[in-house]
């Protein structure tokens, strides 16, 4: 994407955004260099933190999203505790590395949402005016981009019922029936981790349809995706979700 692209692309993402820009928040987690055709789409629910300690709104951290390096990433250059060294931020780099077998810099990564909140539960009330608005302007954001990177598989980061698995599955109008759900058992622990999926075709902002594939991932907060279990468990599944 050269230059004139991108500061056309920024135009329409702001113009989708308008009602949001002056809220906390960010758009995207990897850097200029991940906006072309890809493998993958990483995808997280929203960012976190504390709105009133990360007050950089969503209208200056595209400014600032300009500014960073192409290769940049969420996951490896921010400091959320020590640089790149937080639990998720290690579990969602050791996983694009050891599973997705790619570099976390070389895949594009986003929230389903855009504004920050310190816990999911913080978010507008799913089904309020408030929350349906924003949701359908994000999900115009996405379109745009899944446009750019058409992407054989959407990886999301979670796959409870406020996940960005779940808000996809919604999207798209998946049918219980045709989401492939299967669970394992962690030694380690009392409960079950899952890995949900389905398949479906995807008419993005332009261009062509492409066939995709959603993938859920047990939510990295909670779950360390770097288990042999979930190793294993992958492992066990990746003839359906073969890349090329």
């Amino acid at each position: 994407m050269d230059e004139k692209e991108l500061e056309a692309l920024l135009v329409h993402v702001s113009d989708d955004l308008q009602c949001w820009l002056r809220k906390s928040g960010d758009i995207f987690y990897s850097g200029r260099s991940t906006l072309m055709k890809g493998d993958f789409y990483l995808m997280g629910l929203n960012p976190g933190g504390d709105p009133a300690e990360t007050n950089v709104v969503i209208e200056e951290s595209l400014k600032k999203w300009q500014a960073r390096q192409s290769d940049w990433s969420e996951y490896l250059d921010e400091s959320w505790k020590a640089k790149g060294k937080a639990p998720h931020q290690m579990r969602v780099h050791d996983f694009c590395e050891k599973l997705l077998r790619q570099d976390v810099r070389t895949i594009f990564s986003a929230n389903i949402l855009f504004v920050r909140t310190s816990k999911g539960g913080d978010l507008p009330r799913k089904g309020s005016e408030e929350y349906e608005t924003l949701l359908t302007d994000c999900l115009k954001v996405h379109r745009r981009l899944l446009s750019i990177v058409r992407p054989k598989i959407i990886v999301c980061l979670g796959n409870g019922p406020d996940s960005a698995f779940s808000k996809l599955k919604d999207w798209f109008k998946v049918l219980p029936k045709d989401v492939k759900d299967l669970d394992f058992q962690n030694p380690n622990r009392k409960r079950k981790f899952y890995i949900r999926w389905f398949d479906k075709p995807i008419k993005p902002e332009s261009g062509q349809e492409f066939d995709c594939r959603v993938v859920g991932v047990p939510h990295p907060s909670w779950f360390d995706l770097r288990s042999k279990e979930f190793h294993m468990a992958w492992e066990l599944l990746m003839p359906k979700i073969k890349t090329s």
